[in-house]
């Protein structure tokens, strides 16, 4: 996947790309919102550290970890991941959440790891 020779860009949307991994960002230090959204990405991984916008949903992401520090909005749509309640039924959710380490509990709710 080719990425935008400009490096000051402060936006970047790569959805529906189908990508399998994240592209290597973190050269692109200018970076507040990234949309990644509907990919198979399955690891969020080599993202600027000034990215505080992130869409993610609509991929392979079972766990959440090594967000930005500055992260202060995530969105993600669990439909699309391999979760499930009891009765086999997929539940949507959106997460807006402060950067933790997180993994997506069944149900769908945040599960910080300590």
């Amino acid at each position: 996947m080719e990425l935008p020779d400009n490096l000051e860009i402060t936006e970047l949307d790569l959805s529906h790309k189908n990508l399998f991994e994240c592209p290597d960002l973190s050269r692109f230090t200018k970076l507040i919102t990234l949309n990644i959204s509907y990919n198979q990405i399955t690891l969020l991984d080599n993202l600027p550290t000034n990215l505080e916008i992130l869409y993610c949903g609509n991929n392979q992401i079972t766990k959440l970890d090594n967000l930005p520090f500055n992260l202060i909005k995530l969105k993600v749509v669990t439909s699309h991941l391999p979760l499930a309640d009891a009765d086999g039924v997929e539940p949507p959710v959106h997460l807006i959440v402060c950067p933790l380490p997180l993994i997506l509990s069944p149900v769908g709710n945040p599960v910080p790891l300590l």
